[in-house]
């Protein structure tokens, strides 16, 4: 990724994105394992982190056209990046991320650790 690419994905995911543990159950054994999402209504934005995921991007969602109090909902779309491409990039993003953000990430970078 070059990093011009890093930056804006720093920025955006500072603002709309989600840095988290990803819950999964089967056959009754829970797993958890390290997640950046990011869910919006720009196609377009999201079709680009997708690409620079190098994952899918995914939607549309929603009732599109519907009323919800008085108002049109919009389509929404979303990528998600997992496991250990997820903590490689987060590594590559955590000294560009604010405050709260890099918190978040130190918190699952120190977990994958153990995992």
């Amino acid at each position: 990724m070059k990093l011009a690419d890093l930056h804006w994905l720093a920025g955006l995911l500072e603002g709309e994105g989600c840095f988290a543990w990803q819950k999964s159950t089967k056959n009754r054994y829970q797993y958890k394992y390290p997640r950046i999402s990011l869910t919006m209504t720009d196609k377009d934005i999201v079709a680009r982190v997708a690409s620079l995921f190098d994952v899918r991007c995914l939607g549309p969602y929603g009732p599109y056209g519907k009323l919800h109090r008085g108002h049109v909902r919009k389509v929404v779309y979303s990528t998600q990046l997992y496991g250990p491409r997820a903590v490689s990039l987060m590594r590559r993003l955590y000294p560009l991320m604010g405050r709260r953000r890099s918190s978040k990430i130190k918190y699952i970078l120190e977990r994958t650790k153990q995992w």
